[in-house]
């Protein structure tokens, strides 16, 4: 589907990860994730605004620079399991956050934001890129994800 017809003056939310756990219960986590900060954008926003859209952010490159590339395989199977839960998938050549920022904001003049796992923030890599200038976009973090950390860490 082209990038214009899902984006096109639309507020979305990015969930950027590896999402390497194909697993149900790990599906489950980042669903909610993702549908919380989308929920949240929308009580932003009011009711008057355009349903936001939640998207799954899909590197081809690893979480971190140490870690091996994914085959195409891997990427394959990551990738049909969050659209086999009924999810939007974007894929990226880079890891990094104002690349995924870049790219949407092509599309939409509205709200971005991003929602982030455990995994994501404790990259080293990613620590640098959330920090960067160049992220115009806020960082929301799902208030959820205070509360049911130990969910997560397992």
């Amino acid at each position: 589907m082209p990038a214009i017809e899902v984006l096109h003056k639309k507020a979305v939310v990015l969930s950027p990860g590896s999402f390497e756990h194909v697993d149900p219960t790990h599906g489950a986590i980042h669903e909610r994730m993702l549908a919380s900060a989308v929920q949240q954008l929308r009580r932003e926003l009011g009711e008057k605004a355009l349903a936001p859209i939640g998207l799954f952010c899909l590197s081809a490159m690893p979480l971190t620079a140490t870690d091996p590339p994914s085959g195409i395989p891997g990427l394959l199977k990551r990738i049909d399991a969050r659209l086999g839960r009924g999810g939007y998938v974007l894929l990226f050549g880079g890891r990094e956050l104002y690349n995924m920022s870049a790219l949407v904001n092509r599309y939409t003049t509205e709200h971005v934001r991003f929602v982030v796992g455990l995994s994501f923030l404790n990259a080293s890599s990613n620590i640098a890129t959330l920090n960067s200038p160049a992220v115009c976009s806020r960082l929301c973090l799902a208030s959820w994800l205070k509360t049911s950390a130990s969910t997560l860490i397992r």
